[in-house]
Parts: structure tokens; C-alpha cells; sequence
């Protein structure tokens, strides 16, 4: 960005998902050296961003990543994230309203399959 006197050492760090948003002044040629667009991920960059996700959380043998990145066409790495987290949110809850009765054993919760689906259903 240009101003009245030179700064040494600054960065500066943009991001949006809404660039038609933004004041064509901001976009100006010397107001930022580079823009980058990056695509949303496709099918294989998907999978694996739900493997990143999905890692560390007990996920039951009937989840497919690769189905399941083939259901989030338009998905960006933030929409996967959220599915991952929101499908472990309705998990939970589900265990715990079957379960609750009968005394909780945490080591037998898993993150299906079908809560991922209804995960992906709510985007």
C-alpha cells in the first residue's frame, strides 16, 4: 500500500472469500504486489483435508473420505472443517442420549458415516 512515507520491514496480509465485495481502489495497481486467488480444492485435495480433520477423532470403519468428498463439490477446506466438527458434535450428543441410561462407555463412540451425511446436509 502506498503512503506518505516509505515503511521498511511491513507486511501486509490480505485475505476475503467475497473479492466482489471489496473497493476497486483497494485492488489498484501499487496498493498490494501480488494477488492470489486460490481455487477451492478439488475431489483428491478434499479427501485429504478430511483425513487432516478427521484424524485424532474415533471414526468408524463405514466413513469413506473419498464419498465423501465426492458429495462436497463447491466445499472450501472451511466448509469440510465444519462438517467434520459438526458431525462429531451430533456423535456425541447421539451416544450420549442412547447411552445415557445404560452408563456411558466413551471408548465406543465413533463418528459415522451417517452423521457425517447429516453434517453435510446442513451446509
Amino acid at each position: 500500500m502506498d503512503g506518505v512515507e516509505e515503511l521498511k520491514g511491513v507486511l501486509i496480509i490480505a485475505a476475503t472469500n467475497r473479492k466482489d465485495m471489496l473497493d476497486p481502489a483497494l485492488l489498484r495497481p501499487g496498493r498490494f504486489d501480488v494477488l492470489l486467488e486460490l481455487p477451492l480444492p478439488d475431489a483428491a485435495d478434499r479427501a485429504a483435508i478430511f483425513r487432516i480433520h478427521l484424524a485424532g477423532k474415533p471414526v468408524a470403519e463405514d466413513v469413506d473420505v473419498d464419498e465423501l468428498a465426492a458429495h462436497t463439490e463447491g466445499f472450501s477446506g472451511a466448509d469440510v472443517e465444519r462438517v467434520c466438527q459438526r458431525a462429531t458434535l451430533l456423535g456425541v450428543r447421539d451416544f450420549i442420549a442412547r447411552n445415557e441410561a445404560n452408563g456411558l462407555d466413551p471408548a465406543q463412540f465413533r463418528v459415522t458415516r451417517d452423521k457425517l451425511l447429516s453434517a453435510l446436509r446442513e451446509k
